[in-house]
């Protein structure tokens, strides 16, 4: 899912190239299995080297959506894992990852593990393991769609954002206080309590639960967005469809102390209403008086 991206990312960081091994002219990173002792690919030295590996899952409470680990192998006659951990760290965690269909993928440090191959200890390092976020595109090829109506006003208020799913993305890129980064997704939805009454033969109403993800380094500046964002969907209230029919702003929550990666801290529950499929023939009505 994010191995390609991955991978280009890490052969394109200057810092970390260097303190590797040479693979056929290129830094020695590989996914999951490294080439053998008698390749004619590798230069010289064989470490250290970097082998990482992804184990994706679906996870239907978006906790993660899978682990990634990455493996730095040294020997006592090249570059110590312990200088490569914080540089290859660094270009990884809370690093976004987009494939060119607009899902991303977000990695975030779980922990790291020294180790040794074998009794002799030969060849030793670290397992850097990293969780991984899912953000996928919502947006569906439908007039009525809540997610790119609360995108659009999101970029409207945040026009400096990074709107995940919709806006062009870097393979490999991380969120800054100047280009923050922000993503909605569709967490519920169900019958509008508030409008069963208004159930039509024409039309049905619906209420849905949209979390909001906002990503930026501090968390001055991550505080300011959601603020500035929560106060704008309140004071509008109604969010326009294309058809110019009104997603209504029934509750927003702000929670800064969520985490942004796994939960978002906005929530906000809307309404809108959508025609009923209709079923059978009939004659429409051309003349209707009302006394």
């Amino acid at each position: 899912m994010i191995g390609s991206q991955l991978l280009s990312h890490l052969m394109a960081d200057k810092a970390l190239g260097p303190m590797l091994a040479t693979y056929n002219g290129r830094p020695a990173i590989f996914e999951q299995t490294v080439p053998g002792d008698k390749d004619k690919g590798w230069s010289g030295k064989q470490f250290s080297r970097i082998i990482y590996d992804i184990d994706t899952e679906a996870s239907p409470t978006r906790k993660t959506t899978g682990t990634l680990r990455v493996d730095i192998e040294s020997t006592d006659s090249s570059t110590q894992f312990d200088a490569i951990s914080p540089i290859l760290k660094a270009a990884i965690d809370d690093y976004f990852f987009s494939s060119d269909d607009g899902n991303a993928v977000a990695a975030r440090w779980l922990r790291s593990d020294n180790f040794t191959t074998d009794e002799s200890h030969s060849v030793f390092g670290c397992t850097h393991t990293y969780d991984l976020y899912a953000f996928p595109v919502q947006n569906v090829d439908d007039s009525m769609d809540p997610i790119a109506v609360i995108n659009t006003e999101t970029k409207k208020q945040s026009p400096e954002a990074k709107i995940i799913a919709v806006d062009s993305m870097e393979n490999a890129w991380a969120p800054t206080d100047e280009a923050p980064a922000i993503y909605w997704r569709l967490s519920d939805v169900r019958s509008d309590p508030f409008m069963s009454n208004y159930d039509s033969w024409a039309v049905a109403w619906l209420q849905v639960t949209l979390q909001g993800h906002v990503f930026a380094p501090s968390q001055t500046r991550r505080n300011s967005i959601v603020k500035q964002l929560g106060q704008a969907l309140c004071q509008g209230q109604r969010l326009l469809f294309p058809d110019g029919s009104p997603l209504t702003i029934r509750s927003m929550r702000i929670d800064n102390g969520a985490d942004p990666l796994r939960d978002g801290q906005i929530t906000v529950v809307g309404s809108y209403g959508v025609l009923q499929a209709q079923v059978g023939g009939g004659t429409p009505l051309k003349t209707i008086k009302i006394s």
